[in-house]
């Protein structure tokens, strides 16, 4: 149970710095598209599971993501 809350706390604030916008594809991230927490450089590859390692994706487009080998950054806000 507290690891479910400490996620949720985790995805509130990637989807707080992201603006609410997937970044990958730059839309809306809502309840009814979804989200996949992406790491940027994979654990299995020695990333961290740090916020700074993170970003939200729609679920079609961490598909693509991960099929394409596509890199992808953390999303500036201005």
């Amino acid at each position: 149970m507290w690891e479910s809350m400490c996620y949720r706390k985790q995805w509130a604030t990637l989807y707080m710095s992201q603006g609410g916008l997937c970044a990958h594809c730059g839309t809306a991230l809502t309840d009814e598209t979804g989200w996949r927490d992406h790491h940027l450089e994979y654990r299995m590859h020695g990333g961290k599971d740090t916020l700074s390692n993170r970003v939200l994706l729609h679920p079609h487009c961490h598909q693509h993501v991960h099929i394409g080998k596509i890199a992808v950054t953390k999303p500036v806000l201005i």
